[in-house]
């Protein structure tokens, strides 16, 4: 069983995002509660290549990991207000610009309409996203991966 695997038996979606990181789809990834020992999901992580920073606050623990530059770019857009902060933080996460454009509009109330949906990516997407779907097959291919090993 690879380190991958393991990882997902542990918490499947984080392993989809570890891959989708390490495969450079995503600069960067944050997952705000996470199952398993914090050393181990550290390494497995670790092993892709990728930097990873865990946050714990009380009992809940946020784990970050991408590229340093991923990293370095949430980071600078956490610095940020309003829409603007955003939009940076969507680009960090790699959303497609238009993306990140639309929903910080969402956000900050210039838009009324509410973005679709995705499932299981939890990715909002603009009405004329070209890149959202090819982005959701990555996210589907991941997931039945794992959920066939």
């Amino acid at each position: 069983m690879s380190d991958l695997e393991k990882l997902a038996k542990l918490d499947i979606k984080m392993a989809v995002l570890a891959l989708l990181t390490a495969e450079g789809v995503k600069p960067m990834s944050r997952v705000d509660s996470f199952e398993g020992p914090e050393k181990v999901v550290s390494k497995i992580i670790e092993k892709l290549g990728l930097t990873v920073e865990i946050k714990t606050e009380g009992c809940k623990s946020e784990i970050l990991f991408g590229s340093g530059r991923g990293l370095a770019k949430y980071k600078d857009a956490l610095k940020l207000k309003g829409g603007e902060k955003v939009y940076e933080m969507g680009l960090a996460f790699g959303y497609p610009k238009c993306c990140s454009k639309y929903f910080s509009e969402f956000l900050t109330g210039l838009k009324n309409e509410k973005p679709d949906k995705l499932k299981p990516l939890e990715h909002f997407s603009c009405p004329n996203c070209r890149l959202s779907p090819s982005l959701q097959k990555k996210y589907q291919e991941a997931y039945d991966l794992f959920e066939l090993a």
